[in-house]
């Protein structure tokens, strides 16, 4: 447990001193999402499938999923039972993005369209995962 910390707090050292915010290993308290869970309101994407991103978001608004990603953005109708989440209708914007851009909104694309898990860290850090990949979400304003 001590080796694990002494890691930890290098790699967050080392986060710090320049690119984006670290994205955190899980931590004890992680649970799944139960339906009184309120999750209104803009996440920003940490990682996409582990890899740090920056400047993409989310924001949940009752049954409304909007998504500002890499290049495109889109909204979704979505329903929720328990701690599984499901997108519908996912309406994207079609720019002409460059292809490393494109790749991004590409494999968010993929995790959003499939039925997902969703793994919440209070107060402010959510997980929504599938066969596809995972998105990590860290709540605007907390």
């Amino acid at each position: 447990m001590k080796i694990a910390t002494i890691l930890l707090t290098a790699s967050l050292l080392a986060a710090c001193a320049s690119g984006p915010p670290p994205v955190l290993p899980p931590e004890m308290n992680v649970r799944p999402v139960v339906q009184k869970d309120n999750l209104d309101g803009r996440w920003t994407i940490a990682a996409l499938n582990g890899q740090p991103m920056t400047g993409l978001l989310l924001e949940f608004a009752g049954t409304t999923l909007s998504a500002r990603l890499a290049c495109n953005g889109g909204s979704g109708t979505i329903s929720r039972n328990g701690d599984k989440l499901m997108l519908d209708r996912l309406m994207m914007t079609e720019r002409a993005c460059t292809p490393d851009i494109q790749r991004i909104d590409d494999l968010a694309g993929v995790v959003l369209r499939l039925p997902m898990t969703m793994e919440l860290t209070p107060p402010n850090r959510l997980r929504l995962v599938n066969e596809s990949g995972s998105i990590d979400l860290i709540r605007q304003g907390s």
